[in-house]
């Protein structure tokens, strides 16, 4: 069955449920795979990305592989 097809059996079925402890139990299940955040990042937060975004963008910003972070950490460790 595709994901498609699943997700209209889904529906077809839930929509057919009149016990609210599933339909709860569903709720909770759904809304634990697709966590909601509460949180919003503040005006200063914002123009510091914006900031970084730009510089990034204009090739201002130093930017390094994930390799040239291997070497460095392992440098800075001692190892």
């Amino acid at each position: 069955m595709t994901t498609s097809a699943l997700k209209k059996e889904i529906i077809k079925t839930i929509d057919t449920i009149e016990d609210e402890n599933f339909l709860q139990a569903i709720y909770t299940i759904i809304n634990n795979r697709n966590p909601q955040y509460d949180f919003e990042l503040s005006d200063d937060d914002k123009q510091i990305l914006m900031e970084q975004e730009a510089e990034y963008k204009s090739g201002e910003a130093v930017t390094y592989t994930k390799e040239q972070v291997r070497k460095i950490l392992l440098k800075n460790s001692g190892k």
